[in-house]
């Protein structure tokens, strides 16, 4: 009897899971909310030493309006750039677009430098001399700019004090080590503190 109650329901398990399309038919962020804002910023190569000419090159950004019901005023859900292209991250990241309908937000992706087209050197981006741009700081600092961008980019405006000029901005991206509890990390690699820190 529980042999048979077992071949049952992996029957109906196997008929149920039949009429499910394969995961990859399964429409994703990239099919229910196509972008609709797409670019590149001009982004310099590198922050942190000024010679002329600027070295330049197109970060790219990704993104969608759809959900933004007060215009304007709308805040922004920003995604930063892992190791990948954005659209692939676009398409894997549900819970952004599922937050932006909830809070009326625009939805955004910025590409990280020195990966999908986001190549500062074409395809010499990847020789020694060349990877010494592929830094925490200097994409720390492309992530500011995109920040300061998104004014032009978006029109968007702030709803509060000092920021009025600037976008209301919700940063979101990947955790490192998550499986490990704030007290088992190592002491100086836990920040201090956390500071809000406004562009001018």
């Amino acid at each position: 009897m529980a042999t048979s109650f077992l071949c049952a329901s992996a029957l109906m398990l196997a008929a149920a899971a039949a009429q499910l399309p394969p995961p990859s038919e399964q429409p994703g962020p990239l099919d229910l909310y196509p972008p609709n804002i797409e670019g590149k910023l001009p982004m310099a190569v590198d922050h942190f030493r000024y010679r002329l000419p600027i070295d330049n090159f197109g970060l790219r950004y990704l993104g969608t309006d759809i959900f933004a019901s007060a215009g304007a005023r709308s805040p922004v859900f920003l995604y930063c750039g892992n190791e990948g292209a954005a659209e692939d991250f676009y398409n894997a990241s549900g819970g952004i677009f599922e937050a932006a309908q909830e809070h009326g937000a625009f939805v955004l992706f910025v590409e990280h430098r020195y990966y999908g087209d986001s190549l500062p050197h074409g395809n010499a981006s990847f020789t020694n001399d060349n990877l010494v741009y592929l830094t925490i700081e200097q994409a720390l600092v492309d992530l500011a700019e995109a920040i300061r961008a998104l004014p032009t980019l978006l029109g968007c405006r702030g709803t509060v004090g000092p920021a009025r000029g600037f976008c209301d901005v919700v940063l979101w991206g990947g955790a490192s080590s998550p499986h490990v509890r704030p007290e088992e990390r190592p002491e100086e690699r836990t920040p201090a503190a956390v500071r809000v820190v406004q562009l001018p």
